[in-house]
């Protein structure tokens, strides 16, 4: 018998993607792992273990989508009350300009993303075999805004518990 007798086999183009979330699932999300965290649930997964917000000293530093949003210092002790107070705040639509901040930039990071990848195989096809006038031009124009695709964004969240 071969090594793949018996096993299933799919092809990595058949992969089906996961779902792109909005800026105020995002935020949900991130918020309940906390609490969930925060009350003791086991929410370890090996290399995707979440880590908590709250660091030394008390300050909570809220993190959604690998942006840091705010850093905060609870006025209460009660840090789930705090979690689940924030988590009201967004789902009653207390924070829509913080939301739409949010999916601003991560609408900014994808094309960041995506302008990344387009210089990384300019810079190939630059290397290998030469560019052609409208590639070159292209080339160009994102090595000047190279400082600006490495940046790191970092937005302000308005928390109405502070």
């Amino acid at each position: 018998m071969g090594l793949y007798d018996g096993m299933k086999v799919t092809l990595a183009g058949k992969v089906e993607k996961p779902v792109k979330k909005d800026a105020k699932t995002r935020f949900i999300d991130a918020i309940q792992k906390q609490i969930d965290i925060a009350s003791g649930k086991d929410t370890k997964r090996g290399a995707f273990a979440v880590k908590t917000w709250k660091k030394k000293g008390g300050v909570v530093e809220i993190r959604v989508s690998d942006v840091i949003i705010d850093r905060v210092t609870p006025c209460s002790g009660d840090y789930i009350a705090f979690l689940q107070g924030l988590k009201s705040n967004i789902e009653s639509g207390k924070a829509e300009d913080e939301i739409a901040k949010l999916q601003f930039d991560i609408d900014i990071a994808e094309k960041r993303n995506s302008q990344r990848r387009e210089l990384k195989d300019l810079d190939s096809l630059k290397d290998a075999s030469g560019l052609t006038p409208k590639q070159q031009a292209r080339w160009e124009e994102l090595d000047r805004i190279k400082p600006a695709l490495r940046r790191k964004q970092k937005i302000g969240f308005l928390n109405n518990n502070r």
